[in-house]
């Protein structure tokens, strides 16, 4: 998979990953799923879970930092810079991550246009995803 390739894989899983962490936070990766956890949620756990490995002892500190402040966008692009890094040193994973897309109807190139959490925490919104926190 060619670096482009794999940046389009991250903008594609993007929305998905970070309404994942919405949702579980930290825990994202050791969380016990909720049958209530939608789609959209529920891929992007499996994104993370596929880049990061399972379990408390991957989570690394941007995840961390990312799932106390989910609305901070330097926080968003420090572990969206670290998921393409990893995908870029497992081209493997890189491939898996696009299937888990294709599988999903998410190819990457597919912008979606809104996702929302369900505990009103953050939503992402439209081509390129804005991220907004409503929290307080």
């Amino acid at each position: 998979m060619t670096a482009p390739q794999i940046n389009e894989v991250i903008a594609t899983a993007w929305p998905f990953v970070t309404a994942a962490i919405g949702a579980y936070g930290a825990n994202v990766l050791s969380q016990v799923q909720s049958e209530s956890a939608d789609a959209t949620v529920a891929l992007g756990r499996r994104i993370l879970r596929r880049i990061l490995g399972t379990g408390s002892a991957t989570t690394t500190p941007a995840l961390a930092e990312l799932a106390a402040d989910p609305g901070s966008s330097a926080l968003q692009q420090t572990l969206r810079v670290e998921l393409t890094d990893r995908l870029h040193a497992d081209p493997a994973c890189a491939e898996e991550v696009a299937a888990l897309l294709r599988e999903s109807g998410k190819s990457a190139g597919t912008r979606i246009t809104a996702v929302a959490h369900d505990q009103g925490k953050i939503a992402v919104l439209g081509e390129g995803t804005m991220n907004v926190d409503f929290r307080g």
